[in-house]
């Protein structure tokens, strides 16, 4: 399942809500993970005369379908001697370019979280305007799955022949006969699902190399 959002289109969650409940009634939402993701770029100063990005991060979340970001503090400056709405913060999507731009308002109004975006990656700036500070916190994202009744990267929902799986430190680990596929990225439940048959009840989260909220 593929979400996306329109570029430059702010729609505020309560309007989402509203737009999608018929929709969700029947469809249960897609799959995801909350996952900590603590980042802190402290205070940074425009001190050129121009707008400028003064903050630019990536934010990548291995074998995201999907990702959803969640600040705890997002303090965009305004200069009031500049025209426009203040500095702005903007989001764009590796995958498709999909991007979300949002100053003050626009943060409050989506409650310091983000859009839905495509992939498994990120780009975060903030647009400056000249002469103010602006910091952002990251507290958490959300992991999204491919759904369940996704078929796995090797196009089957049975492991290829020969192909072992199991869980380790650094995420999934797969062993097979060269040439037998095993080492294809597979939907990250339906490779749950093959490590539980043979290792018992398996700590999803843990075992796809994530540390979810709480732990």
């Amino acid at each position: 399942m593929q979400l996306s959002i329109q570029k430059n289109t702010l729609i505020p969650l309560a309007l989402i809500a509203a737009l999608c409940s018929a929709a969700f009634a029947q469809e249960a939402p897609p799959p995801s993970i909350p996952v900590s993701y603590a980042y802190d770029t402290g205070w940074v100063e425009n001190r050129s005369s121009r707008p400028i990005v003064t903050i630019s991060f990536t934010v990548y979340q291995a074998q995201a379908e999907w990702m959803r970001l969640y600040f705890q503090d997002v303090h965009l400056g305004r200069n009031p001697q500049v025209p426009g709405q203040g500095s702005i913060l903007r989001i764009t999507a590796f995958k498709d370019g999909a991007v979300q731009e949002m100053n003050t308002t626009h943060v409050d109004q989506w409650k310091k979280s983000s859009a839905y975006f495509n992939g498994d990656s990120v780009q975060v700036e903030v647009l400056a305007d000249p002469g103010t500070r602006s910091r952002l916190v990251m507290r958490a994202l959300d992991m999204g799955l491919a759904p369940a009744d996704d078929p796995p990267a090797t196009g089957c929902r049975t492991p290829p022949p020969g192909c072992r799986l199991t869980p380790g430190p650094q995420g999934i680990h797969r062993e097979g006969p060269q040439g037998s596929g095993c080492g294809g990225a597979g939907n990250a439940l339906f490779v749950l699902e093959q490590l539980e048959s043979v290792h018992g009840p398996v700590d999803g989260v843990h075992a796809l190399g994530v540390r979810p909220l709480g732990r």
